[in-house]
């Protein structure tokens, strides 16, 4: 049997790499993504990529206020997919 209990992260290599040939970045970890991602096509027009990576599909879909207080946001996983279908 396997298991681990630590946790790690490996996107800062990708962001240094990145930041090495003078892209700009905006690295979101998980927790601040479920609160943070943009919620509109304009909002992601910010942006000429958007990498998800070890991210669960609640965290972009079901922001933390639903949790604790039951409101509804836009859903953003799908204004990611009308947008990426769409030429973003």
């Amino acid at each position: 049997m396997f298991s681990n209990a630590e946790y790690t992260e490996a996107g800062d290599y990708l962001q240094a790499a990145l930041e090495t040939d003078g892209i700009e970045t905006t690295y979101q970890l998980c927790h601040v993504a479920a609160s943070e991602f943009p919620e509109s096509r304009e909002a992601l027009e910010s942006y000429d990529v958007v990498i998800l990576s070890d991210i669960g599909y609640n965290t972009i879909v079901i922001p933390p206020e639903t949790f604790s207080e039951g409101t509804r946001r836009a859903n953003r996983l799908q204004i990611l997919d009308e947008f990426v279908r769409e030429g973003g």
